[in-house]
């Protein structure tokens, strides 16, 4: 008899240590930025997210490499883990980056990114109980509560996640007094 484990969802967990020394300026821009700009309508329920392509505002310039260099290694690293997989090494993009700030009682409800490969986040500002994020088995309808179907991550700043981009998943309400800043993005195929 022989137990196989099919169609497996691979999780790439880090953390970004550059993130202190450019948090502060990072959460300030965004702030201002914020302040200027209407919130985009997608997952959240309250708070701000920005336009998917805000890292392109020529305001933006002083944290681009920063943020190129941050998430770089995630990116080859799921180059890699595809490879393992079985197949030849993929050729991926950074397609959007785009930021969330989530006030006490706001939260994201559940979703996926489709025409995407992997989808990440990076907590930039979390204080204590401000809102987990929530992975679900894709497969939840089938296992009938005879397994866990859901994997909890607590916000940790500098912390990154990525997850494969169908995995559905939400962000619990933010508990706390203060806000939740994150940025999230999507990997694609070239």
């Amino acid at each position: 008899m022989e137990s196989l484990e099919i169609f497996p969802a691979r999780l790439i967990k880090g953390h970004a240590p550059m993130l202190n020394e450019y948090k502060e300026d990072l959460v300030d821009y965004l702030y201002d930025f914020s302040s200027k700009n209407e919130s985009s309508a997608a997952s959240n329920i309250g708070g701000w997210q920005s336009n998917a392509f805000m890292y392109r505002e020529p305001s933006f310039k002083p944290f681009r490499n920063w943020m190129w260099n941050t998430f770089e290694p995630y990116i080859t690293k799921v180059a890699q883990s595809i490879e393992e997989l079985g197949n030849n090494r993929p050729n991926l993009e950074l397609y959007n980056v785009w930021f969330n700030i989530n006030e006490t009682d706001t939260f994201n409800m559940m979703h996926t990114h489709p025409h995407s490969v992997y989808s990440g986040v990076m907590w930039i500002k979390a204080p204590e109980d401000c809102g987990n994020l929530v992975l679900v088995d894709p497969s939840k309808h089938n296992v009938f509560g005879l397994v866990p179907t859901e994997y909890e991550f607590e916000p940790v700043e500098g912390n990154i996640v990525l997850f494969p981009s169908h995995v559905p998943h939400y962000v619990k309400p933010n508990n706390s007094d203060e806000d939740r800043i994150s940025v999230s993005f999507n990997i694609i195929l070239n």
